[in-house]
């Protein structure tokens, strides 16, 4: 969002840009408030399970990031 607003020119963009802020705001308040009805609804295995999940996410996004990041770097590779 950060680098988006340097580039809003309009008011509208503002707007929408404020509108996506509240959003993440309120995601994440609504994440922290559920977090313990949530924990004890999944149980322990749950939660595993989930973070299981959640680390294989973050790693894939990590490899599409690097594997970006060393095509830009290493454009003959792309052919």
């Amino acid at each position: 969002m950060i680098i988006y607003a340097s580039t809003a020119h309009s008011w509208i963009q503002v707007v929408y840009l404020l509108i996506s802020g509240l959003l993440v705001a309120v995601t994440c308040y609504g994440a922290l408030v559920l977090a313990s009805p949530l924990s004890r609804l999944l149980g322990q295995t749950g939660i595993n399970i989930v973070n299981r999940v959640m680390g294989m996410l973050l790693a894939a996004v990590s490899v599409e990031i690097i594997v970006d990041g060393v095509y830009r770097l290493f454009p003959q590779l792309t052919r």
